[in-house]
């Protein structure tokens, strides 16, 4: 006897019928009936009564009935925890989108991670956003640090940090100028976007729609330093993740002005709400976001 035929009997069981039973698992309805009949064999006891199309439990069949429920749960559970078993000796696989470096000190938050849980192994790996998203999704990961909005009802997320926008603009610009900009300052200026494998580029995309306008993008990089190289060259202007500010010591021709009526860039630790939590991953987010319960 196997775990299958239990599953078999069980939904022949309450369906009562060999044909919609067969549907339900996924098999020929022949190769159910032989699985019921090696069954009873096994059993030494019939579990139908045959009765037309009607298959009617025996009083040995209500009984095996239970049995069998019993044990499908049971081998149910002890399945999870072999697989949390298994996840605990795999550890945490934790996304970092590549664009948020800098926002946070995550050196810091990991290294108190593993000071608290030094039998838990991180496993982290740096991809765009969307790939954290994606992975996160399907399972590859167990948490990410990414930029927020989410298109996914099913990412439970944390907010960690936001931060203001900059343009850079080239000293020779005349809005260099100015005090601060507004997405409709730039009009037709060139503009210097992140690449569309990042968050920001859609951000940049959704600025100049709110404004009834399409940006004039002339280079795209998610490099910081390529930016500033753009800039520094007048090859247009760029819109800038405040924490990149201090990279402006590298040049004296490029000008960082404060950019007004647009949404923060918000930093999230993100996680799957379809999926149950296993505890490393809730001790995981309480020691990254100490304020949630």
């Amino acid at each position: 006897m196997d775990f299958r035929q239990l599953e078999s009997f069980v939904a022949v069981y309450r369906q009562r019928n060999l044909t919609e039973a067969a549907k339900q698992i996924a098999i020929s309805q022949q190769g159910l009936s032989k699985m019921i009949q090696r069954l009873e064999q096994e059993l030494e006891s019939p579990l139908f009564l045959r009765v037309k199309n009607r298959l009617i439990p025996t009083e040995f069949g209500d009984l095996f009935y239970r049995e069998a429920v019993d044990l499908l749960e049971r081998y149910r559970q002890s399945m999870e925890v072999l697989a949390r078993a298994r996840q605990r000796q795999r550890g945490l696989r934790v996304g970092f989108a590549s664009n948020v470096a800098g926002m946070l000190d995550f050196e810091k938050l990991l290294n108190r991670f593993s000071r608290e849980f030094p039998d838990i192994p991180l496993d982290i790996l740096s991809e765009t956003d969307f790939v954290c998203e994606e992975k996160l999704l399907k399972g590859e990961l167990d948490a990410a640090f990414c930029i927020g909005p989410f298109s996914s009802a099913a990412i439970k997320s944390y907010p960690l940090a936001a931060e203001s926008l900059l343009a850079l603009v080239n000293r020779d610009n005349p809005l260099s100028g100015r005090e601060a900009l507004e997405i409709g300052d730039i009009g037709e200026c060139p503009v210097i976007a992140a690449d569309e494998r990042n968050k920001d580029y859609a951000a940049l995309m959704r600025m100049f729609a709110d404004q009834g306008k399409t940006p004039n993008i002339v280079r795209k990089s998610s490099d910081p330093i390529t930016h500033l190289k753009f800039v520094e060259q007048n090859a247009g202007i760029s819109i800038f993740p405040e924490h990149w500010k201090g990279l402006l010591h590298l040049s004296d021709r490029v000008a960082a002005l404060p950019v007004c009526h647009v949404q923060q860039r918000r930093l999230y630790l993100i996680t799957n709400a379809s999926r149950e939590a296993r505890l490393e991953i809730r001790q995981f987010v309480r020691t990254v976001c100490p304020q949630t319960k």
